[in-house]
C-alpha cells in the first residue's frame, strides 16, 4: 500500500493571461509507482513577475528514492531551456528570473530520482503557455557619463494606442528612483536625463550593473545594462610628457569610470567577477619636419 501527502511547490518567475494546457494521464514507469501528472496554476507575482505553482505528490514509501521534479522554460524567441531532476524537500522555494519576452512556453513533471538524481519514474510533463501583456516601447537606449549622470532614449512602437504612456525609474540599492527631467515628443515621455544618481558603495566601488524600469497603467517591466557597455569615457588623467636621453616619455592615468576602482594605483576592472580588464589607449604624434607633418598611431594598454 502506497501513501500519498499532497505539498505544493512555487517557482517565481521573472516576467509579467496564461493558459494551462494540463492531461489527466498518468504514467506508469515499472508497475511500482504511478506518478500523477502535476496541476499547474499560473498567475501574476509583483513587479514584472509571474509565479508558476503545482501540486507535487510526496510519496511516502518511496524505499530509496527522493521526489524530484523537472521544470522546462523557454521563449517564442529562444531555445528551450532545461533545468536539471531537483530534489524536493518540503522547505524548497524555487524563484528563477526570466527577462521580459512577448511569450513564455514550459512543462512540469514529477519523478523520483536516486541519491544521484538520475530519474527513475517520472509523471507525463504537464504543459503551460504564458503570453505576456504587449509592451510598446522600443530602441531603448541609454548611455552613461561622468560616472554619476545617466540618458536614456526611446521609441513607441507603431501599434501603440494614443494615450499610451510610460514612468521612467533606475533602480538603486532596491529603490526605484523616478525620472524628473523627461524628454517629451507629442506629450509623450521619450526620454529621461539622471544626473548625478550613482554614488559609491561603502568598499568604494560603484553598482556592477543597472536595471532601468518602465510604469504605465497596463504594464510594467525593466531592462538592464553593463555599465561599461553604455559609458562614455573621459581622456586618461595627469598627462605627462617628459624627456629623457633623447626619448620622449608620456605618462598617464586611467579615466576616472564606473568600471574600475578609484584607486590611482589600480587599473583593474571590477567586472566579472574579479577578471581584470584594461583600458587601450590611442596616442597620436605629430612630427612638423619642413612642409610635410607626420601622424603616427600607438595602442597601449593600462601602464606607462
Amino acid at each position: 500500500m502506497m501513501a500519498y501527502q499532497g505539498i505544493k511547490y512555487v517557482l517565481l518567475l521573472h516576467l509579467t493571461n496564461m493558459m494551462v494546457f494540463n492531461q489527466v494521464d498518468e504514467t506508469d514507469c515499472s508497475g511500482n509507482f504511478i506518478l500523477q501528472q502535476p496541476n499547474v496554476t499560473v498567475s501574476s507575482f509583483g513587479f514584472n513577475s509571474i509565479k508558476v505553482s503545482w501540486e507535487a505528490e510526496e510519496i511516502v514509501e518511496k524505499g530509496h528514492l527522493n521526489v524530484c521534479y523537472n521544470f522546462s522554460f523557454g521563449f517564442s524567441d529562444k531555445p528551450l531551456k532545461k533545468l536539471q531532476w531537483i530534489k524536493m524537500t518540503n522547505e524548497n522555494d524555487h524563484k528563477i528570473k526570466l527577462h521580459m519576452h512577448p511569450q513564455v512556453v514550459g512543462s512540469v513533471s514529477n519523478g523520483l530520482c536516486d541519491s544521484n538524481l538520475r530519474i527513475k519514474f517520472q509523471s507525463k510533463p504537464a504543459k503551460f503557455i504564458y503570453t505576456a501583456p504587449p509592451v510598446y516601447i522600443t530602441n531603448v537606449s541609454c548611455i552613461l557619463f561622468r560616472i554619476t549622470s545617466l540618458n536614456c532614449s526611446w521609441d513607441f512602437r507603431t501599434n501603440a494606442p494614443q494615450d499610451t504612456n510610460y514612468s521612467f525609474a533606475l533602480r538603486l540599492n532596491l529603490k526605484w528612483v523616478f525620472c524628473t527631467h523627461y524628454l517629451k515628443r507629442h506629450k509623450k515621455n521619450v526620454g529621461c536625463y539622471m544626473e548625478d544618481v550613482f554614488w559609491e558603495y561603502s568598499d568604494g566601488g560603484y553598482p556592477d550593473k543597472i536595471t532601468i524600469g518602465f510604469f504605465s497603467d497596463s504594464n510594467n517591466f525593466s531592462k538592464t545594462f553593463q555599465p561599461e557597455a553604455v559609458e562614455i569615457l573621459t581622456p586618461p588623467r595627469n598627462i605627462q610628457v617628459l624627456s629623457k636621453n633623447g626619448d620622449i616619455i608620456i605618462q598617464w592615468y586611467p579615466p576616472l569610470s564606473i568600471a574600475i576602482t578609484r584607486s590611482e594605483d589600480e587599473m583593474t576592472s571590477t567586472y566579472d567577477y574579479g577578471k581584470e580588464r584594461t583600458f587601450k589607449y590611442e596616442i597620436h604624434v605629430v612630427e612638423n619636419k619642413s612642409k610635410h607633418i607626420f601622424r603616427t598611431k600607438m595602442c597601449f594598454q593600462n601602464g606607462f
